[in-house]
């Protein structure tokens, strides 16, 4: 169960999924691996990158990555800032399932 893994995670590296951002939305900073191969397809809004979430290509990229996103959690302010994104693709991609975000979401009015 991915939100049983997100309860210990502190960093989610992925590539092309959405589970992405449903870690980004929680709080959990997010390393997409870019495909070399021209075909990309990163979910995540440009709004918070470089802050909650980095894209790279290659190992060192990876690599400072990962030291950014642990310096970033271990700073207060830092950490604050991906917070307040969290909070933001919370409200962008998620709403409560009642019936009539259900029905808005699927156009069945």
């Amino acid at each position: 169960d991915i939100y049983e893994l997100f309860k210990t995670a502190k960093i989610t590296i992925s590539s092309e999924s959405g589970s992405m951002v449903e870690s980004a939305s929680i709080g959990i900073p997010v390393i997409s691996i870019k495909n070399n191969k021209n075909i990309n397809h990163n979910p995540l809004p440009v709004y918070g990158k470089g802050i909650i979430w980095e894209e790279v290509e290659t190992a060192e990229e990876l690599n400072s990555a990962i030291a950014k996103f642990e310096d970033a959690l271990n700073n207060k302010n830092k950490y604050f800032k991906i917070k307040t994104i969290a909070q933001e693709y919370k409200r962008m991609f998620f709403c409560e399932p009642k019936d009539e975000n259900i029905i808005k979401a699927y156009d069945l009015a």
